[in-house]
């Protein structure tokens, strides 16, 4: 439900490789236990086999922990991929994609 929410209300930056969706979370849209800056990623099967989406997820889940310091604490971020990451993983970051 709260991937749906971010994905739906959130505001979205990407390319056709990736898109990232973020929202400021208002406590009474979305159940959440969590207090600080929460991340999903969704990774594709075009991106290729499980070891492949793997990397991806494992990538995407190290630049989530370079920015988190810099979101507000009731920020819901979603990355989604959907074809193979052909950049190097700083490179995703290039825009600002994060400010809500």
């Amino acid at each position: 439900r709260d991937f749906t929410v971010v994905m739906r209300r959130g505001r979205r930056m990407g390319r056709s490789d990736l898109v990232v969706h973020a929202v400021a979370r208002h406590e009474q849209d979305i159940a959440s236990t969590v207090h600080g800056p929460r991340f999903g990623l969704i990774v594709s099967k075009a991106v290729g086999p499980a070891v492949t989406r793997h990397r991806v997820a494992r990538r995407l889940r190290h630049i989530c922990a370079e920015v988190i310091d810099g979101l507000a604490v009731n920020t819901d971020v979603v990355f989604e991929h959907f074809q193979v990451l052909r950049t190097h993983p700083r490179q995703i970051y290039t825009f600002n994609c994060v400010q809500v």
